[in-house]
């Protein structure tokens, strides 16, 4: 995580047998996905895969950006870039960003979820970042569909929840991702 946060990946040890809930980005929910295996075979979409995220909303306060940054998009290109190793195998997809691709966005660990045999896919993590100033809890989930074995598109929704410094935290972000098979 940026500026000092350690990641402590949750998806499989949250506490389970709460009521269920309507919210998608709630966190047994994100936890659940993570969990759950698809019915998709093989493994032709693993590689590395060049992605772009577009912010369509974000209501974190940018001086957040000192403990997690998930909204800054690169100036520049107007979006932001980053690199990620894809792994399919058994009906699961892992996402694992590689490190220093973006320093402009850390979900704190890796995505995984179900792939079906028609390309769709969800994947979730659930992270908690804590340093001297802040302890926030960060929520991600990716719906997309892959276009044959070097494409793919969807929304990736983020939610931070927590305490930063002084100030308590509850925000969200939503981007458009596009993805292309580097190799």
């Amino acid at each position: 995580m940026t500026r000092g946060l350690v990641g402590a990946v949750l998806a499989g040890g949250l506490v389970l047998g709460c009521a269920e809930s309507d919210d998608p980005m709630d966190r047994d929910a994100v936890a659940e996905l993570a969990r759950t295996q698809g019915d998709a075979q093989g493994g032709a979409r693993t590689g590395t895969w060049g992605v772009r995220l577009v912010e369509q909303t974000c209501t974190c306060p940018s001086d957040i950006a000192a403990y997690f940054s998930i909204c800054q998009a690169d100036e520049a290109l107007g979006f932001i870039p980053l690199t990620m190793r894809v792994v399919e195998g058994d009906g699961v997809i892992t996402l694992v960003p590689e490190s220093g691709t973006s320093p402009n966005f850390d979900l704190g660990g890796e995505l995984s979820g179900p792939i079906d045999a028609d390309g769709t896919f969800g994947a979730g993590i659930v992270t908690i970042g804590i340093d001297v100033a802040a302890e926030l809890v960060v929520t991600a989930r990716l719906e997309a569909e892959m276009d044959g074995t070097e494409a793919f598109a969807g929304e990736l929704r983020v939610r931070l929840r927590g305490k930063a410094g002084e100030r308590t935290v509850s925000c969200e972000s939503l981007h458009e991702l596009q993805a292309d098979r580097l190799f």
